[in-house]
């Protein structure tokens, strides 16, 4: 049985835990064993990571040590300002102190260490280990602009992107660890999804009405571009006769300038009945699997889970002409790939035809995701 470390940035919500959280639960668990170790040890999702032993904070790894005695809440203090100075003064501490706490954990022991994020790259690179992969799940040449990171690519063994797209981003900035790229894209816990889903589960009005209804998923993050969507849903009423609903289900916290806009917008365009902002629960399969578009208006996207959390649940999506948008849907068979622009006519034409929805939900239901192949891989690199 194969023993690894993944390690992650905390445990808030967000892509990399319910990608971890997705791999824990389809995983095969007689060939690995998964230990978990968080820098930061608060946030709400360490209940949802099963089927793995999560390692208790350490005063060297740990950004702070939330549950120790006093003696070590001070000396984490102290470390945490010793850290701060180091950075203003460019002074790498991590080289030093990666090797003391890697060691106090073990990590010489594990087959494997998964750094499961870009931004552990600089840190778990000086763990003690037989053997170290990252994953690289943002579109990097956003990230780091310059070849600044190679440093540390060069103690890992494997670099994990979640997409072809993710994986040119790399080659743009590092050309020289192309040998060492590898596209996995996440897991999905496609049972888990689909057994969430409960027709008695009552939810807002929106969804208990014969009304034509679309949804979009995601933190209000501008990126997302959810203050087009009264635009583009002013541009489907000026194209169809259908009533139709469009739901907004995300987190606005840190977000809320890009909030008011949409609200602006909203009453601008007298949307009030239309368009709708709901906050963000985890009730969510049960709300995209009643309705009957999910549409993503992203201008960027690495592996958009969320599209294939609707196609798993047989709701088309509809995404922007992203980067990486042709890598997960074959518009016209399982969803629609349509620029922003054209969004709102595309739409329009799709509740007008009732036919065309129904021959790609078909195609979903008969699609199926490969999870198997996906862990074969990673299990291929461990």
């Amino acid at each position: 049985m194969k023993k690894l470390l993944i390690v992650i940035p905390h445990f808030c919500s967000g892509g990399t835990l319910s990608s971890l959280e997705s791999l824990l639960s389809v995983y095969d668990k007689n060939r690995w064993q998964i230990d978990v170790f968080a820098l930061h040890q608060y946030g709400q999702g360490r209940s949802r990571l099963n089927n793995c032993t999560i390692l208790q904070e350490n005063l060297w790894l740990s950004s702070i040590v939330e549950n120790g005695n006093w003696l070590q809440k001070i000396a984490s203090f102290v470390l945490r300002c010793v850290r701060a100075t180091c950075r203003i003064f460019g002074f790498n501490v991590y080289k030093y102190w990666g090797p003391r706490g890697g060691k106090q954990i073990g990590t010489g022991c594990y087959d494997a260490i998964l750094a499961f994020q870009e931004s552990l790259t600089p840190i778990v690179c000086y763990y003690p280990a037989k053997k170290r992969i990252i994953w690289i799940r943002c579109e990097y040449n956003r990230y780091c602009s310059d070849n600044r990171e190679l440093k540390y690519f060069e103690y890992f063994d494997s670099i994990v992107c979640v997409s072809e797209f993710t994986k040119q981003s790399v080659l743009d900035v590092i050309p020289e660890v192309a040998n060492k790229l590898i596209v996995i894209n996440n897991c999905l816990d496609v049972d888990g999804i689909r057994n969430s889903v409960s027709s008695n589960i009552k939810l807002d009005d929106v969804f208990n009405n014969a009304c034509f209804t679309i949804i979009s998923v995601g933190r209000l993050d501008p990126v997302k571009q959810f203050e087009t969507i009264p635009l583009i849903s002013d541009q489907i009423r000026k194209n169809t006769q259908i009533q139709f609903k469009w739901v907004i289900i995300g987190n606005s916290t840190g977000f809320e300038s890009v909030k008011q806009a949409i609200i602006d917008r909203i009453n601008k365009l007298h949307l009030e009945n239309v368009v709708q902002l709901l906050d963000e629960t985890n009730l969510i399969y049960n709300y995209i699997s009643r309705a009957d578009l999910l549409v993503q208006t992203s201008k960027s996207e690495t592996f958009s889970r969320v599209v294939h959390e609707a196609k798993v649940l047989g709701v088309v999506p509809i995404l922007n002409t992203y980067g990486c948008s042709a890598e997960f849907v074959r518009s016209g068979y399982d969803g629609i790939i349509t620029p922003i622009e054209n969004m709102g006519e595309t739409i329009a034409e799709l509740i007008n035809k009732p036919s065309v929805l129904s021959g790609i939900r078909k195609n979903l239901l008969e699609d199926s995701y490969n999870n198997n192949f996906l862990i074969s891989q990673i299990d291929k690199l461990i």
